[in-house]
């Protein structure tokens, strides 16, 4: 049919633009990757101990997660073990920065090769020689743009930003985290998304984040979290209580939305 089309002799200029539309949409098709519904659950810094410590709660529900260092120039042996082992067992060892600094500022300061130079390759470099396999970047404090996002795809496979759940003006209360379309991840070809954090300090309740992990299910998509410090009984800034992290990973695991790590996503 698309031959005796071609025939038509008005039609034959066409050719090759519809060969061309033809083989994007087919690539498309061929490289577009479907999720299962799923949490990328992430953790940012260098609270080592309290992640190897911890670990027993992703175990009991088989979650692999994604740590993102920063400073790894600082860690001590024991904590380069401990990274290791939690590399060893399935979970994903990732890059965010050398010093933590804010990129836009540092940016405003040196340049953006400047800050390529001193905070992401300088931070790879350590990584590697570490013995941990890279595939993704964190953003301190989300502090990013456009420029860099395309200057880090050739180093970097997913890279995660961040946003806050501030209170709503219209309705003086903070919305749940299904009405946050950019903290999720919606095809295998994504390779920024931004993240919600669920640490004390974020406010964020399971009340609200519950809707979130529904959305997942619902829609067959990935929803994109972090955290910090593990601790037991806090109320304290930067850290995300065990029961808490436990309450989110069992409700995921009962309504059958699964765990991926960042590096899982492209």
């Amino acid at each position: 049919m698309i031959e005796a089309f071609f025939k038509l002799k008005k039609y034959r200029k066409y050719h090759n633009l519809i060969c061309l539309v033809s083989i994007h949409f087919l690539m498309i098709s061929c490289t577009n990757k479907e999720f299962v519904p799923a949490i990328v659950l992430t953790f940012d810094d260098d609270h080592v101990e309290s992640w190897y410590e911890n670990r027993s709660v992703f175990n009991k529900y088989n979650a692999k997660v994604t740590f993102f260092i920063t400073r790894p120039h600082k860690l001590s042996n024991t904590q380069i073990d401990m990274l290791l082992q939690l590399q060893a067992e399935g979970h994903e060892i990732a890059c965010h920065t050398l010093n933590h600094f804010n990129a836009i500022n540092f940016i405003d300061s040196i340049g953006i090769e400047g800050y390529l130079k001193q905070e992401v390759d300088s931070c790879l470099k350590v990584l590697k020689s570490q013995g941990f396999n890279i595939y993704s970047f964190a953003y301190p404090f989300g502090s990013t743009n456009q420029e860099l996002i395309d200057s880090l795809k050739t180093r970097f496979s997913f890279q995660r930003g961040s946003i806050y759940n501030k209170t709503n003006i219209l309705y003086r209360k903070k919305r749940p985290l299904s009405e946050w379309n950019n903290i999720y991840i919606t095809s295998g070809n994504q390779f920024y998304s931004q993240a919600m954090g669920i640490d004390e300090i974020y406010k964020n309740s399971m009340t609200l984040i519950k809707p979130g992990i529904d959305r997942c299910k619902k829609d067959s998509i990935a929803l994109l979290l972090y955290a910090h410090e593990i601790v037991v009984n806090t109320q304290k800034n930067y850290r995300i209580d065990i029961n808490k992290l436990d309450s989110i990973l069992s409700y995921a695991d009962e309504i059958g939305v699964k765990f991926l790590r960042c590096q899982d996503i492209h």
